[in-house]
């Protein structure tokens, strides 16, 4: 099983990355403009004190988002766990097993409702209408049970299969 890189992780390293950018740009500025202060003022105490202040401020902002960066990697890699296993599941299980868009066509199916359909790829019933595997003596039933699995009910999806021996 191959897998699947999230592409929020990559966003949000991104995202982390630029805002450190920025706090270090805001420090270049407030320590120019304390500088500009200092001379004016005569007074190094002031300048070393922003300094100092600013220092903390961006080490304590760093220290949170490499944090952040953290738990969001271990968040990735928790889901990535998941998703593998609720994919191993539903491709081992002997029952046939799909997704169905909400204009009733096939996004994926497992193992079993390949073999039961008698095909060898995924990509061959992808795309295809539900609807159309079911045989004409049960479509208005399993149609019916599709707008109820639309509405958020749990279904039990039983037919007999178009054009197959034994049903589906």
């Amino acid at each position: 099983m191959t897998e699947q890189v999230n592409p929020m992780s990559g966003a949000n390293e991104q995202a982390l990355q630029a805002e450190i950018v920025r706090l270090n740009k805001i420090i270049q500025v407030l320590m120019n403009r304390a500088e500009r202060n200092a001379s004016i003022q005569g007074s190094d105490f002031n300048l070393f004190h922003t300094a100092i202040t600013l220092e903390n401020q961006v080490r304590r902002r760093t220290a949170e988002l490499e944090a952040a960066s953290l738990e969001n990697e271990k968040i990735t890699r928790a889901l990535r766990k998941s998703e593998n296993r609720n994919r191993l599941i539903v491709d081992n299980s002997p029952m046939s097993i799909h997704e169905i868009d909400m204009d009733g066509r096939i996004i994926s199916m497992n193992w079993a409702g390949l073999l039961m359909r008698r095909i060898k790829e995924e990509r061959e019933v992808k795309g295809s209408l539900y609807l159309n595997v079911v045989s004409i003596a049960d479509r208005e039933r399993i149609g019916a049970l599709l707008a109820k699995a639309y509405a958020g009910e749990i279904c039990n999806f039983k037919f007999k299969a178009s054009g197959l021996v034994g049903g589906y």
